[in-house]
């Protein structure tokens, strides 16, 4: 029976045409024609609508017809069948040539023409399909194929996403998949899937299905024989089956992916909105594809082994702490790691395809380097050390491990090389290689014998004395046994012996001294042997180190020391310099020994504390140090002449007179560092010192300059309890001279005070005038004597100014030039200028007169007065003044060449009366003494008789002057003034005498000699008193006391002070609290009115107006 197929078809034509078909059409036996009337307007969507298309040229609107063919139908695959009349028909069908099929002429529109050209059309229509099926598959193949090709394995996964979105749309299907085996698990899964946007993902519900719910389908699966159902109901009946249903599946494909014919997995399409009609040419383009898709699963698992494998091996060869490089056989880098880079500075970039002996090893010869590749291409593997260069040019050491790299078919393809930063240790192996080198030295250095030998009792090291000892070289030595190297096989036994009883016990062998005789010189010599057991560290061989100590000097140097000490152990001071010069000539084997000491006055000679000369002390008191071998031993620690000690010293004067040719000396030292002295031994012949001689001369020079600074020290301490004597002694004649002073000065004023009386009343004739003249120059003079006596006293009265000490002594010394004989030359030093001092000129200046006139008396035949002034700090210096403190001192010394003072009489100098010249008045010293005193100073005197004598002042230096609160003294009225004034002295022969100055003078004045008296009567009378006169040195009450409470009955109280004595402290403060003015005893009465009716002259106006 004949199938009759369907065909709809659009028509574009005349009602006469379109009749014409529809008659012919329905005709037809092989076609049932549906045929529908179109314009040129309705074209849009007929090709989904219609199988055919015929066209008429007799249509209206062609033009438009042409357009819409052209344009809107361009590559519509819809065959044309052109209705004309035209046998000429060419132009027409070039027309529409691109969808023109085929033609038909009007006039044989027949049943059997039409059938023929709808079965010649569909024919065609099937071959163009066919023919665009091929170029879809083919384009789709390429698409899929490019996705693939050179992809990375981590873009498979996507590469194969977008493959299946391809094949599902190519076959119209909903979702298109690929299920993958897993052989271990015996399941399957969906691991990827495409599906239209209507449709659910179905990849998780088919995740890890076992193989047996496909059921036979695994065996055609595995057998390689596809799947194709179009109607999902014609499946065999399985598991599956039913879950497909379930799914909603229609229509389904699954073609085997197998690759080396084991079945790995499926590629499938599936349809669920409607039943396909997928042709079995689909299902070869799906198996196809298939293929590709597995291909490039298992590409992507090989590829992924790959890089997992490359992945581990990079981590590895990151993970390392060595630096690695990978080169082919011309050490051309192909890998690097990371360490490397850091090691060397360079990137990867930088290093790779670049040659190492160029970038690494720059500095090494290409010779050392080919050598190693030549040695890895023989298959060597090998590790050395090299000087690596980095890229900023600086330097490594690296060790490289080297090995050669084989391919699969074991030929050597390059070499893998791992390089380690060995700086530190390279510098600790050389540090350690020149440590033992030093150690090496420093036992070789050691003059000691050190050796240690082994239980056969050869040598396995040894230093380089034991080599000298034997006279061969240390490796000369090594493995010998001493039998082999000296004579003495006794000896060698013994010691031997001991080696074994060292090795045996385990404990160390000492002896303190032995006698060996030198295997060379045949010399006796003694050593102190010392063995100890030790291991070798490597092979752990016990072994016995001995050290021998050579103590021939040693014991030598103790018998001598032995000597020195039983010679002068029982001697102290000049018996000790003396057995001490006597005992070293003795032990030096020498003819002269002297003990020195250098002069402390800075003359560069040597003062010889003992000199021992032939065996007899010799009587030379000192010697020039300059140019003699002696002067060295002013810089040196040690000094040596073995020879011609005259031509080396030629100014050596002592040298020829004592008959001698070398010299060893040292200095000594004293306890604060300074040079002292000498110890020196000389002698004719060469003096040759042993190793200890310096050590021995320096021990006794310690002990010459603790006997000098024991001796020095037993000096100073009788020179500080004779000046502390003296002080104390000069204080209590002080305090007795202030007294004696004090009542003179009183009893002088009484006799001053009534000759001038006399004098004044102008009573007497010539010759009692004269003669109270007479009287009054000779209490001048007594007065004089009193003042001096007071200076000692240091109770004189002073005025104190800020002077500059060179100064002063200048203007003094420009004096007494002048009146001084002209045989005695004065010369003052370069003295420091600067130098204040707080001082009364006037004191000062009489002080330097007197030592100078002294200086001057001392040398009747002339001579030279130097004065020198220069700063010291002394520090503790009340043992010379109570009141000095520590400090900065200007020292003024004043040296004649005179005849010099006795011993016996120096400590007396400056005794009040005591004097050794005929018409002396024994004060002039004493003077002196009092003023420094009051100073703050003191005076101290050095002399020698025939050598003269130092007299040194020293004054407290000041910063600022020392300034002394003085009222200004009233300028002088001659008008005459009347006042009252109060007089309080405890002599009442003074009171009276001055009250009748007083009187006489027109002044009223009351006087008492009680000082509580005087107090109470000022209390009631204050108001009217205008001056009060006071004596400071009176009994019960002294002046001071008696002064405040004058101010505290009147604050403005005016008062003059009156004393025999000073007491300065007492009096400035009295100036300084208000009085008005002092007057020292014995006073000169007519000046005292005189100044006081000029001071109440001037302050009468002032107190009439306060009035």
């Amino acid at each position: 029976m004949m199938v009759t197929k369907a065909l709809n078809i659009g028509v574009i034509c005349s009602d006469e045409d379109f009749s014409l078909i529809a008659k012919t059409g329905s005709e037809l036996k092989r076609y049932r024609l549906n045929l529908t009337r179109l314009s040129p307007e309705e074209m849009s969507g007929f090709k989904e609508l219609n199988d055919l298309l015929i066209i008429s040229d007799e249509s209206k609107n062609l033009d438009l017809l042409r357009a819409i063919l052209s344009g809107n139908l361009n590559g519509n695959s819809i065959p044309v069948i052109l209705l004309t009349s035209d046998h000429n028909i060419e132009n027409d069908l070039n027309l529409f040539s691109v969808h023109t099929v085929d033609y038909l002429l009007r006039e044989f529109v027949t049943p059997n023409e039409l059938e023929r050209t709808l079965a010649l059309v569909e024919q065609r229509q099937k071959q163009q399909e066919e023919l665009d099926f091929l170029h879809r598959f083919e384009r789709l193949i390429a698409e899929i194929s490019a996705g693939f090709i050179n992809t990375e394995f981590q873009k498979i996964d996507s590469a194969i996403n977008s493959a299946l979105s391809r094949i599902g749309k190519f076959a119209g299907a909903d979702r298109s998949y690929v299920l993958w085996i897993n052989q271990r698990n015996q399941t399957w899964s969906m691991i990827h899937e495409w599906h239209t946007e209507n449709v659910p993902s179905a990849s998780d519900f088919y995740r890890d299905i076992p193989l047996d719910s496909l059921g036979n389908l695994f065996k055609l699966f595995s057998q390689g024989t596809p799947v194709h159902f179009n109607d999902i109901d014609s499946l065999p009946d399985s598991e599956i089956k039913h879950v497909l249903i379930s799914r909603g599946v229609k229509s389904v494909i699954v073609v085997p992916m197998l690759s080396n014919g084991v079945f790995r997995g499926g590629l499938g399409l599936s349809s669920l909105r409607e039943k396909k009609n997928w042709p079995p040419r689909l299902v070869n383009v799906i198996e196809f594809l298939g293929g590709i898709i597995v291909n490039t699963l298992e590409r992507k698992s090989a590829d992924k082994k790959r890089y997992d494998s490359e992945l581990r091996y990079r981590t590895l060869i990151e993970s390392l702490g060595e630096g690695i490089i990978l080169t082919d056989c011309n050490e051309k880098i192909l890998h690097v790691n990371s360490k490397l880079c850091e090691l060397t500075g360079y990137s990867s970039e930088e290093l790779i395809g670049r040659h190492t002996y160029k970038v690494l090893f720059p500095d090494i010869g290409e010779k050392f380097l080919e050598e190693r590749t030549s040695r890895r291409l023989q298959g060597i593997e090998e590790c050395y050390s090299i000087e690596t260069t980095r890229k900023d040019g600086s330097k490594f050491w690296a060790e490289i491990s080297a090995s050669p790299v084989r391919n699969s078919e074991g030929v050597i393809i390059g070499t893998l090389g791992a390089i380690t930063d060995i700086t530190g240790r390279y510098l600790a192996q050389k540090a350690l290689a020149n440590q033992k080198q030093f150690l090496q030295d420093v036992v070789d250095a050691n003059p000691n014998y050190i050796f240690t030998r082994n239980k056969h009792g050869r040598y396995t090291f040894a230093n380089q004395a034991v080599a000298d000892l034997y006279g061969i070289s240390k490796e000369e030595l090594i493995g010998k046994s001493p039998y082999e190297l000296a004579d003495d096989h006794e000896i060698i036994s013994r010691f031997l012996e001991e080696d074994q009883e060292v090795l045996k016990s385990g404990k160390a062998l000492v002896k303190e001294a032995e006698a060996l005789i030198h295997p060379r010189t045949e010399e006796k010599r003694w050593v102190q042997t010392v063995k100890q057991p030790l291991r070798e560290p490597e092979s752990g061989e016990s072994q016995v180190l001995t050290v021998l100590t050579d103590i021939t000097d040693r014991m030598r140097s103790e018998k001598t020391l032995r000597d020195i000490l039983e010679g002068t152990a029982a001697h102290t001071g000049q018996d000790f310099f003396s057995s001490l010069a006597k005992t070293l000539t003795e032990v030096f084997d020498a003819s002269t020994a002297i003990v020195g000491r250098f002069q402390t006055n800075g003359a560069h000679k040597v003062v010889n504390l003992a000199l021992h000369h032939n065996g007899s002390p010799l009587d030379i008191d000192e010697y020039p140090i300059e140019g003699t071998p002696c002067e060295m031993l002013l810089t040196e620690d040690y000094y040596i002449c073995t020879t011609d000690l005259a031509s080396s010293f030629p100014r050596a004067s002592l040298a020829p007179e004592l008959d001698v040719n070398s010299y060893i000396g040292v200095p000594i030292i004293g306890s604060a560092g300074q040079r002292i002295g000498l110890l020196s031994v000389m002698d004719k012949k060469p003096l040759i010192p042993w190793p200890s001689a310096k050590s021995i001369l320096q021990i006794f020079a310690s002990r010459a300059a603790a006997e000098i600074e024991r001796i020095d020290s037993e000096k100073e301490r009788d020179k500080l309890q004779r000046q502390l004597y003296q002080s104390q002694k000069m204080t209590a004649v002080g305090q007795l001279a202030a007294g004696i002073a004090h009542d003179l000065n009183n009893a002088l004023s009484a006799v001053v005070g009534h000759l001038q009386l006399l004098k004044r009343d102008n009573v007497l004739d010539g010759e009692l005038k004269s003669s109270v003249d007479i009287a009054l120059r000779g209490c001048e003079r007594s007065s004089s004597l009193i003042e001096q006596l007071l200076g000692f006293a240091r109770q004189g009265k002073y005025n104190l100014k800020q002077l500059e000490l060179k100064k002063v002594l200048c203007e003094t010394t420009a004096f007494l030039d002048k009146i001084i004989g002209k045989n005695v030359n004065i010369s003052v030093k370069d003295a420091p200028a600067q130098l204040y001092v707080a001082v009364d000129q006037a004191q000062i200046q009489q002080a330097l007169t007197n030592l100078i006139i002294n200086a001057s008396q001392a040398m009747p035949q002339g001579g030279e007065i130097t004065i020198s002034l220069d700063v010291e700090e002394i520090n503790s210096p009340e043992r010379f003044n109570p009141k000095a403190k520590s400090g900065r001192y200007a020292c003024l010394s004043i040296r004649d060449t005179g005849t010099g003072i006795p011993a016996e009489q120096l400590d007396k100098i400056f005794e009040p009366f005591f004097t050794t010249k005929q018409n002396g008045t024994g004060l002039g010293l004493s003077m002196v003494y009092g003023v420094m005193q009051n100073h703050g100073g003191w005076i101290e005197a050095d002399s020698e008789p025939g050598k003269g004598t130092i007299m040194k002042l020293y004054f407290p230096l000041v910063r600022a002057p020392l300034k002394i609160v003085t009222p200004d003294k009233p300028a002088m009225n001659e008008n005459r003034a009347s006042g009252n004034v109060l007089v309080i002295d405890d002599e009442p022969f003074l009171v009276d005498l001055a009250l009748k100055f007083l009187e006489k003078n027109g002044l009223n004045g009351k006087g008492f000699t009680s000082a509580a008296d005087a107090i109470n009567w000022y209390r009631e009378n204050h108001k009217d008193t205008d001056l009060i006169i006071l004596d400071l040195k009176m009994p019960e009450m002294d002046g001071k006391e008696c002064f405040d409470k004058l101010c505290q009955i009147n604050p403005a109280a005016k008062v003059i002070l009156l004393s025999g004595y000073i007491d300065e402290q007492a009096v400035q403060e009295l100036l300084s609290k208000g009085a008005v003015e002092f007057f020292q005893k014995p006073v000169k009465y007519p000046e005292l009115v005189a100044w006081i009716k000029r001071y109440i002259s001037q302050a009468q106006p002032e107190s009439a107006s306060n009035r």
